[in-house]
């Protein structure tokens, strides 16, 4: 026989407060002035109404566990229904569906065996302090045989006026199921007076499946004075597509000295990547030294890349001393379309073709000057008297190499050299209403322009150019 409770009062206690029946149907308000447990062999139903809010507080920890399913519905609290000073939990062996706010200073975990997860509000594990913080909580959505659904943000930001700690790790990830993300995933840290650790990872991964997303992707580290590293971003998945229609930062900025920004990876080994939005891992000093971009990777091993117009930023800059922008790479099986890469001191860019790999509407700069617009920092310019050389291209595919309507530039107005543009193929090189430029306008010198195939073909107004037109 399933034993029910249902609760519709206001509970307080100033210790342990804890309630475990076959199933729980709970309205009201329960609060615990350590840990609070809700837990179910069977189902728990969380409701409220405008009248009775509903709130779940326990000064340390917060577990719900509905061992079949957890069922919460509760929007009416004018900040978080569920909320813990320490970790807060949601376990259960079957379906989560959480359409409320999550409120928690520790880890945020929800997590199930066998079943769908759909998340509609924020979970939020913050730090705010005028004094020195400790790290933001790691928040980890996951489920082993099931489909994932967010629309809302997954925070884990710490801001302070002194020194702060790092922001936490997000993860997303199902072993046999979709992801549908719609809304944002943050790990921000900011100072204003002292020094800013380091942004958090964000990692989405299901192993079969599709990935689609939606939401802005941000670990930032910003200071007034010193800044921090931001952390890697990823996108993986193993079998199915991969499609990212939300802006990727990965950023350190600081009025002085910067860290560097972290590494973004979007990946899928047997399937199609699409991405529509624009990615930046940058490191920015208004006033002081940088540090350096980080690497950018597409790779869909089996697949095609479907730029959709979108462009691809890694830059360290603009004042005093610049490090390097971090390497690009591109990996498809036959088709890389409507992409622009953009990169300045060291950062190469890498192209490698599985098959016959066709490129259209491609746009590789590795030239100096450059300006952005970043959308957080505003407009940056990296000047044209920044010392270091561009970064090279190299591009090669197993098969044929065909490049339409495309132009890959490295140029630039300071003193060091240019990178080597480099074409590798086993059979033919086409290039089709396409333009390779290497030239230098000043002290700088245009470097080699290699193209190792049996066969070779300029089409359609494709030009060849390296030059110099000072004393480079």
């Amino acid at each position: 026989m399933q034993h029910r409770f249902k609760c519709r009062a206001k509970l307080t206690t100033g210790q342990y407060l804890t309630l475990e029946a076959g199933s729980l149907e709970l309205q009201g308000q329960l609060v615990a002035g350590r840990d609070l447990t809700l837990k179910a062999q069977h189902t728990i139903d969380i409701r409220d109404s405008v009248t009775a809010p509903f709130v779940a507080q326990a000064e340390r920890n917060l577990t719900v566990q509905g061992n079949q399913s957890i069922d919460i519905l509760v929007f009416n609290h004018p900040k978080a229904a569920l909320q813990s000073g320490g970790n807060l939990n949601l376990i259960s062996n079957g379906n989560i569906s959480g359409n409320t706010h999550f409120l928690s200073g520790g880890d945020i975990t929800v997590s199930t065996n066998k079943g769908d997860i759909s998340l509609n509000g924020s979970l939020i594990s913050s730090v705010s302090s005028y004094s020195t913080t400790g790290n933001g909580g790691d928040i980890t959505v996951s489920t082993n045989k099931g489909d994932i659904s967010l629309n809302g943000s997954l925070d884990s930001s710490v801001n302070s006026y002194s020194t702060t700690g790092n922001g936490g790790d997000i993860t997303v990830s199902t072993n046999k199921g979709d992801i549908s993300l719609d809304g944002s995933l943050i790990s921000l840290v900011f100072s204003y007076y002292g020094i800013s650790r380091n942004g958090g990872n964000i990692t989405v991964s299901t192993t079969n499946g599709s990935l689609s997303n939606r939401s802005s992707l941000i670990s930032f580290s910003t200071s007034l004075r010193n800044s921090g590293n931001g952390a890697n971003i990823t996108l993986s998945t193993t079998n199915g597509n991969l499609s990212n229609q939300g802006i990727v930062y990965s950023f350190s900025s600081a009025q002085e000295n910067s860290g560097n920004g972290g590494d973004i990876i979007l990946s899928t080994t047997n399937g199609n990547l699409s991405n529509q939005s624009n990615l930046y891992s940058l490191s920015y000093s208004v006033t002081g030294n940088s540090g350096n971009g980080g690497d950018i990777a597409f790779k869909a091993q089996n697949g095609d890349i479907l730029g959709n117009g979108s462009s691809l930023y890694t830059f360290s800059g603009p004042q005093g001393t610049a490090r390097n922008s971090g390497p690009v790479s591109l990996e498809a099986q036959n088709q890389l379309s409507a992409l622009t890469s953009n990169t300045a001191e060291g950062g190469t860019v890498s192209i490698v073709g599985q098959g016959d790999l066709a490129i259209a509407d491609l746009v590789i700069q590795t030239s100096k000057p450059v300006t952005l617009n970043t959308g957080v920092t505003g407009s940056i310019t990296i000047p044209s008297d920044r010392t270091g050389r561009s970064g090279d291209v190299r591009i090669s595919s197993i098969g044929n190499l065909t490049l339409t309507n495309s132009r890959i530039q490295s140029d630039t107005k300071g003193s060091d050299s240019l990178g080597n543009i480099t074409f590798t193929s086993s059979g033919l090189v086409t290039l089709n209403q396409s333009q390779i430029l290497s030239s230098t306008i000043s002290t700088g010198t245009a470097r080699n322009i290699g193209i190792h195939t049996g066969d070779f073909s300029l089409l359609n107004g494709s030009s060849i150019n390296s030059s110099t037109s000072a004393s480079g």
